[in-house]
């Protein structure tokens, strides 16, 4: 094969993700004019929405950069394409290299651009040379933080057959370093949160070139076929065996093991997932002031959830398509609301429990802080103005919701998990925007709604758009492909 055409044939490997990070980038943008245009209309300028957009844009292409890296040998591993490629006349070292040659050009190319923008921006609202080389210093670590998520994705998506899980397993990696930066930030007292230290961007760089390295290299050895082959096979072979048996007993059995089946599908996201959320918590441990780390890390906790949520939910259809369980569910006799009620139910549990967990942590550690305005009868909109912990919380706690069912939609219709996750995370972020846009003209009518009575109103909202969003995705998703 030509080098022109692995490199045609990698660009529509890739262009799910090249969909995805133009959706999330734009939805960066958007996000920013609605948080830029609910502060007023005499405050407004497109300066700010541009330099805001881009501000925000530093933290989705680190998700861009980590799909980059899974889906450079995960996704034929999913589809089976890579035991067909192995097969024909194409030199390893050029394979590598039309992966390499493509993600990496995208991945410069959506850091330079957030760059340019942001610099140019934050110039145009006046800022001083002297703040710009701090959001610059900053704009390195996340840029690098990119480069380590990126690398280490692309070295496990050799040998992983999901580029979800990929995905999910490069971000993860990026914890123990923030959690370590933090850590070293609040001991030496330095109140900058863009601040990473040298050893942080020299670490974080080489675990980037090692990881593209290491795959590379156990490509051209190898030959890039999964090795996990024949376990996985067997795996299936045991589901589908323990399923006929147990889906002959009575309802009880058939939805017990169509719960095992979709548990076992996401067992590895949910791991990863659950540990990725529980992480903020560990600052705890480094910090005297309990109650203030517990409200803010409650807070990072939430944002971590409705990330993965849409990872478990974009994954969960996707997951069941490309492993071909539900070929083998249509022979057996378990009905389709069953079928229907079983994935919602794995997919729901975890992210509602941990959703009300992180909520409960929130108004529980900020009602020990002194000082702190706390829910109770008394509560006005001057509390509810004063209170961003709260807003941000309740936004979160609804807005994660929608965009987990949005992503469940999108995966479900289209079984395109990167669009999927990026929907779902574009749509939960953007609902705090909307929030808060709601909060500012509730604020100038207060006699029209109690800051009560609109939180209800806003979550009775969030659960039926969600239950219809829900709704749709089991009609799609149960369809034959």
């Amino acid at each position: 094969m030509t080098v022109r055409a692995l490199l045609w044939k990698d660009l529509r490997i890739f262009t799910d993700v090249f969909a995805a990070g133009i959706a999330l980038l734009l939805g960066s943008y958007f996000l920013a004019f609605l948080l830029v245009y609910s502060g007023g209309a005499k405050e407004f300028s497109w300066s700010s929405v541009f330099a805001g957009g881009a501000s925000l844009a530093r933290f989705t292409s680190i998700l861009i950069s980590a799909l980059l890296g899974a889906y450079a040998f995960a996704y034929e591993n999913e589809d089976r394409s890579s035991l067909f490629l192995a097969s024909l006349p194409a030199d390893r070292r050029t394979i590598v290299f039309s992966k390499a040659l493509i993600a990496v050009s995208a991945f410069a190319m959506i850091w330079l651009t957030s760059l340019t923008v942001l610099l140019t921006g934050m110039r145009a609202m006046g800022v001083e040379w002297s703040t710009l080389k701090l959001v610059l210093e900053g704009m390195v670590g996340y840029a690098a933080s990119g480069a380590m998520a990126f690398g280490v994705s692309w070295a496990l998506s050799l040998k992983m057959a999901s580029p979800v899980g990929a995905a999910l397993a490069g971000l993860v990696s990026l914890m123990p370093v923030y959690l370590l930066q933090i850590a070293a930030n609040e001991h030496f007292g330095i109140e900058n949160p863009m601040f990473f230290h040298p050893i942080a961007l020299v670490l974080m760089t080489c675990a980037c070139f090692a990881g593209v390295g290491s795959g590379g290299i156990a490509y051209i050895r190898t030959g890039g076929v999964p090795q996990t082959e024949t376990r996985r096979r067997w795996q299936r072979a045991r589901t589908v065996a323990w399923e006929l048996g147990e889906l002959q007993t009575p309802k009880a059995a058939s939805f017990h093991a169509l719960l095992w089946k979709d548990a076992a599908l996401l067992s590895t996201s949910f791991r990863v997932g659950v540990a990725v959320v529980a992480a903020p918590y560990l600052v705890v441990l480094t910090s005297p002031d309990k109650a203030t780390v517990f409200r803010g890390a409650s807070l990072v906790a939430a944002a971590l959830l409705a990330l993965v949520a849409s990872f478990w939910s974009g994954h969960l259809m996707s997951a069941e398509s490309t492993s071909r369980t539900g070929e083998s569910l249509a022979y057996l006799p378990a009905r389709r609301s069953t079928r229907i009620f079983a994935r919602l139910s794995v997919l729901l549990t975890p992210v509602s429990t941990m959703s009300l967990l992180n909520l409960g942590i929130l108004l529980t550690a900020n009602s020990a802080i002194p000082g702190s305005i706390r829910l109770g009868a008394n509560f006005t909109w001057t509390n509810w103005q004063n209170a961003p912990y709260l807003i941000i919380g309740m936004c979160l706690a609804n807005a994660g919701l929608v965009g987990c069912s949005l992503s469940w939609l999108v995966s479900a219709k289209y079984r395109r998990p990167a669009m999927a996750i990026v929907v779902g995370v574009m749509t939960a972020f953007s609902g705090m925007a909307v929030f808060g846009a709601l909060s500012s003209l509730c604020v100038a009518s207060p006699d029209i709604l109690t800051p009560t009575g609109f939180v209800a109103c806003y979550t009775a909202g969030s659960l039926g758009i969600s239950s219809l969003l829900f709704g749709l995705g089991s009609v799609q998703g149960d369809k034959p492909n």
